[in-house]
């Protein structure tokens, strides 16, 4: 996951843009599976915290989005690429403005309940317009949230029980 450093450095970039930590930190968690900085689509060039392709590493000064990743494979690197990335689309006034920013740019202001492109659907089934994504990436947050509160409660559960009948 994260340490207190890179979360420092995640809200702080996040202030930089303009918006909510908390939305940056759910973005990059869902689309890197939980804040692996090295994690790769095995269907795409897609790559990173923030699943960089290879046109949008271009973008950023680079050949390809791997040469991107390995020249910056820690989390605190990845966050200043992540910065400088969406600073070109800022302001963000919603969340939908932000999530777009990274999935779909074109998408960044048009109606939540908007179809994505056939392209886009038939690659994302259960993604179909800019409120599927936003609800994916929020849902994908609170679901591993839930899992380890559920972890936490289990274990004292199993401790109490441990404590109260030991004798």
């Amino acid at each position: 996951m994260i340490n207190n450093k890179q979360l420092t450095i995640l809200k702080q970039k996040a202030s930089l843009l303009g918006i909510p930590w908390k939305w940056l930190f759910n973005l990059i968690n869902f689309e890197s599976a939980g804040f692996q900085p090295m994690v790769q689509n095995p269907y795409s060039t897609a790559i990173g915290l923030l699943q960089w392709t290879d046109p949008r590493a271009r973008d950023l000064g680079f050949n390809t989005s791997y040469q991107m990743i390995q020249l910056n494979q820690s989390i605190e690197e990845q966050l200043e690429l992540i910065y400088r990335d969406l600073k070109r689309y800022a302001p963000f006034p919603t969340k939908q403005s932000l999530y777009m920013a990274v999935f779909l740019p074109s998408y960044r202001f048009k109606e939540g309940n908007s179809l994505f492109p056939q392209y886009i659907r038939k690659i994302n089934f259960d993604i179909q317009s800019p409120n599927d994504y936003i609800k994916k990436v929020d849902s994908h947050f609170n679901a591993k949230s839930s899992t380890a509160y559920s972890y936490l409660i289990l274990g004292g559960i199993i401790f109490y029980g441990w404590y109260k009948f030991r004798k």
